[in-house]
């Protein structure tokens, strides 16, 4: 099966190792990658049990995490995973906004979304947003004029 990745990892993973696929609307289950070939955009995996292009096809359009402790960490100190975000608290100035419940992919930026007070609030995750990613404490800064 052909596989489109998302960043560093899946071209890291052995002959042997678990992966998670969860086709479209079905629950993920555990598969072994048997064998990986390719780089870049265009990799190939043999999982185990895939045995012909029918059953490849069914899998056409699936998700396909590794295990948490297999990602490869971003090189860029200003690139975060969104699990790290999610949870995080979310201020302006010293006044708290709420909790970072998604991250949500959009053309120019993304965005992040906070159970604020009064409904959700979209934030623009950007250097002139955000202040500081201060993930060990739980908080992010954005600038205090920002909602004003």
């Amino acid at each position: 099966m052909h596989a489109r990745p998302t960043g560093a990892t899946l071209a890291t993973l052995e002959p042997g190792e678990g992966v998670w696929v969860a086709p479209d609307g079905a629950p993920a289950r555990g598969m072994v990658v048997e064998a990986i070939e390719g780089s870049g955009e265009r990799l190939r995996l043999r999982l185990a049990g895939v045995a012909d292009r029918d059953a490849a096809a069914a899998l056409t359009g699936a998700v396909l995490e590794v295990p948490p402790e297999r990602v490869v960490a971003p090189d860029d100190p200003d690139t975060y995973f969104v699990e790290e975000l999610v949870g995080c608290e979310m201020r302006a100035g010293g006044r708290p906004l709420g909790e970072v419940t998604g991250v949500h992919a959009a053309p120019a930026n993304d965005i992040i979304e906070v159970a604020g007070d009064e409904g959700p609030l979209l934030i623009p995750f950007t250097a002139d947003a955000i202040e500081e990613v201060d993930l060990d404490a739980g908080i992010i800064r954005v600038r205090a004029d920002l909602l004003d």
